[in-house]
């Protein structure tokens, strides 16, 4: 089974600001997620997975959440399990964009962006430019899968981001309500 969702994370703790984030920017129906003892709160925007993922929305919404909390956001979208995508912003501004397949679903172009140089500040203690470069852009010899989902969890993982809050969206957590 294939999965689209997106998803945007931001380097807080302070749910009840990214709450009142969420309604000076406008972003109504959507779900929010934090885990006591991560420095991230995790933004499942409905808008952004009705139909096709809208990438688009997604990093409009990632920027004017970042520049009005004045902290790193990640936008994150994953398309029919094959395709990663992320914008990166600190203060509202862009500091990188990724896409594993940039003509998705044509999938035969390397990934572009990923900055290994811009990522590396932002990870746990032990992470190396190496280990950024055969993630996003693995050689033949690295003998890396190239599945979405397990690039984005390996990222998250990278930047200390809680696995399961990268691995969902909007729909999986609505349909985890309803108990499907």
């Amino acid at each position: 089974m294939t999965a689209s969702f997106t998803n945007i994370h931001l380097h807080t703790d302070d749910a009840a600001a990214v709450r009142a984030a969420l309604d000076a920017a406008e972003i109504t129906q959507s779900k929010m997620f934090g885990r006591a003892g991560t420095p991230w709160v995790s933004v499942y925007p409905r808008a952004t997975e009705d139909g096709a993922p809208d990438f688009d929305l997604l990093k409009a919404f990632a920027f004017s959440l970042s520049r009005h909390l004045d902290t790193i956001a990640l936008a994150v979208m994953v398309e029919r399990s094959a395709n990663l995508r992320f914008a990166l912003y600190k203060n509202g501004i862009l500091l990188d964009e990724y896409a594993l397949h940039p003509d998705f679903p044509d999938c035969s172009r390397p990934p572009v962006g990923g900055k290994t140089e811009v990522l590396l500040p932002l990870t746990i203690e032990g992470t190396s430019k190496k280990d950024l470069d055969i993630l996003l852009h693995p050689g033949k010899k690295d003998k890396v899968q190239r599945d979405a989902e397990s690039i984005a969890q390996a990222l998250a993982h990278f930047l200390a981001l809680p696995r399961a809050q990268v691995s969902m969206g909007f729909n999986h957590l609505k349909e985890a309500q309803a108990g499907r």
